[in-house]
């Protein structure tokens, strides 16, 4: 999806992600025929994941894409552990991005990214948070409003908030740079 279809990638579109990952799985239903909610998810979820984030972007009437769209779409869930379960991060970023092929290690590397440029432990980037984050992918210390733009693109800027959840982070940087980040230098953006 182009960065425009993103902008508002926030947190409606995040929680609508969730909660369509959290829909539960018959397969695990019991006597009663309740599924309950998964910390995984089946690859095939990702499908309803994408539609439903075409959905939101305003995308009207049926999703039709060619089975072969499908399958490729679905061999770029991390399916680490077996069994064709996926996390909640790799359906996220599968969901949004498409083109994006999404592993275990790279996700748990952003998180840990994440987690150092969260200096205040909120659970969120703020601006100076992000700008910190910026400067060092451009490996130049970041102009105001490219940092502005990245929160606005991503992150949740209602009534002045500007924050970003990990969520958000990990959209925002498979849709940047893929899930690459060059390692972190001090001396830029601290």
């Amino acid at each position: 999806l182009a960065t425009a279809e993103l902008a508002g990638a926030g947190k409606s579109r995040v929680a609508a992600l969730r909660a369509q990952f959290d829909k539960p799985d018959p397969a695990t239903a019991g006597a009663a025929g309740e599924g309950t909610a998964p910390s995984k998810a089946h690859k095939k979820a990702v499908i309803a994941g994408y539609k439903e984030n075409l959905r939101l972007s305003g995308e009207a009437g049926p999703i039709r894409r060619p089975p072969e769209f499908w399958a490729e779409l679905q061999s770029r869930c991390d399916t680490t552990g077996g069994g064709g379960l996926v996390a909640w991060e790799s359906f996220l970023v599968t969901s949004m991005l498409p083109q994006c092929s999404v592993s275990a290690p790279d996700v748990a590397r952003l998180k840990e990214e994440f987690i150092y440029y969260d200096k205040n432990r909120s659970g969120f980037l703020e601006l100076a948070e992000l700008k910190a984050v910026v400067s060092q992918v451009n490996g130049k210390p970041a102009e105001n409003q490219e940092v502005v733009e990245k929160m606005r693109q991503y992150g949740d800027t209602r009534d002045g908030r500007n924050a970003m959840s990990c969520d958000q982070f990990l959209v925002m940087a498979y849709q940047w740079r893929n899930g690459t980040m060059p390692p972190r230098r001090p001396s830029v953006g601290s």
